[in-house]
C-alpha cells in the first residue's frame, strides 16, 4: 500500500512537473506571437472616454513582460530547487509542496497567457467584444486563489 501511494506522489510530482516545463515554453511561444502580431505602441489603460492613457512601445512591452515572466518563473525554480534539496522535512510534506508549487507556477503562467492574449485582442483594430476574455481572467483567478488557499492541506503533511 505504501509504495503505491508512493508511486502515485512520484508521478504527480513528475506530472506537475513536467507541466510547469510546458507552460512556460507555450508562455514564452505566445509572449512571442503577441509580439509579432501587436502594433508599434501597445495600450495598457484607457481612460472614462475610451482613449488611450496608459501606452508603451512594442518593444518596452516585449521586454517588461519577457522580464516578469522570468522573475516569477526563475524565482519558483530556484524555490523548488531548495525544497527538493533541504532533507530536514518529511518525504510526503516535501512532495505535497513541490506538487503544489508547480501547480501555482502552472495557474500562474495560465493567467500571464490570458492577460496577454487579452492585451493582443484588445489593441487589435478588428476586435471590439472583449466580454469573454473578462471571464476567463476571472475564471483563473479564482482557480489562483483556490489553489493558494490549498496550502492549508499541504501544510497538515509537515508533521507526518
Amino acid at each position: 500500500m505504501n509504495t503505491e501511494i508512493s508511486y502515485l506522489r512520484d508521478l504527480m510530482s513528475r506530472l506537475f512537473s513536467a507541466l510547469r516545463i510546458i507552460s512556460v515554453l507555450f508562455l514564452l511561444g505566445v509572449l512571442l506571437y503577441v509580439y509579432a502580431n501587436i502594433s508599434e505602441m501597445v495600450t495598457l489603460q484607457t481612460n472614462e472616454a475610451g482613449m488611450s492613457d496608459g501606452i508603451i512601445s512594442k518593444s518596452s512591452f516585449f521586454y517588461l513582460a519577457l522580464l516578469i515572466i522570468v522573475v516569477i518563473n526563475g524565482g519558483f525554480h530556484t524555490l523548488i530547487n531548495l525544497f527538493k534539496k533541504s532533507g530536514n522535512q518529511t518525504p510526503m510534506y516535501t512532495e505535497a509542496l513541490l506538487i503544489w508549487l508547480n501547480g501555482l507556477t502552472i495557474l500562474l503562467n495560465a493567467f500571464f497567457i490570458s492577460s496577454l492574449i487579452f492585451i493582443n485582442a484588445y489593441n487589435s483594430l478588428g476586435v471590439s467584444n472583449l466580454g469573454n476574455f473578462g471571464v476567463v481572467l476571472f475564471t483563473v483567478m479564482v482557480l489562483t486563489t483556490l489553489w493558494i488557499s490549498g496550502i492549508v492541506f499541504v501544510l497538515r503533511y509537515r508533521g507526518t
